[in-house]
């Protein structure tokens, strides 16, 4: 996945980015994080995602109000997932700092996020933009996948986050939302831990 999207990356030649996957998005889903990222002048808009299984209904995003964050505790505080595809980039911050994908490991999302969050001078969030999740059961081999992924993708953030001087402050909030959005039923797994 971090390949296409960098190619995608590489190829684009809009003004805005987005990583929409194979999912139900509302009709005016772009218009809307278009509309906020243009009057904010922000460089990254943000709507809320809400989870679909069968029998389970779940917002895993809920922004309390419109609001734009320029502060960088304040930004990763307000990230509640580590995925992409919520979100609309300004395609200049992306290309000007080489914002890219890691290749060939999962939760890649998170590794580019990070440092998309870190480069915006502004983030916009939105209340009334929904994107909804359908996601798939993981199978075993999956899951391993996935599990293989979380340290090399932890150790890109750490040592991004280390390469810039995040505070102690900054540091802290980082590994909750790592601990968070990797899953706790990983983490908490002997091999992980």
């Amino acid at each position: 996945v971090g390949g296409a999207r960098n190619l995608g990356i590489k190829e684009s030649k809009g003004d805005f980015i987005s990583f929409i996957e194979c999912e139900m998005i509302e009709p005016q889903f772009i218009e809307k994080l278009y509309s906020r990222i243009v009057k904010d002048n922000s460089d990254i808009a943000i709507g809320t995602i809400t989870l679909l299984k069968p029998g389970i209904v779940c917002n895993l995003t809920k922004h309390k109000k419109d609001i734009v964050l320029s502060k960088l505790t304040d930004k990763l505080e307000e990230m509640q997932t580590g995925a992409c595809f919520e979100k609309l980039f300004r395609t200049k911050m992306i290309k000007e700092n080489n914002i890219l994908f890691p290749e060939g490991l999962y939760w890649e999302d998170n590794a580019f996020l990070l440092q998309a969050i870190y480069y915006s001078n502004k983030i916009s969030l939105l209340t009334n933009c929904n994107y909804t999740w359908y996601p798939q059961d993981w199978d075993e081999d999956y899951s391993v996948l996935l599990k293989e992924s979380i340290l090399p993708i932890a150790k890109i953030m750490t040592n991004f986050a280390k390469e810039k001087s995040f505070s102690r402050k900054e540091m802290n909030i980082l590994r909750l939302k790592m601990f968070k959005n990797f899953g706790k039923s990983f983490i908490l797994k002997d091999d992980i831990y």
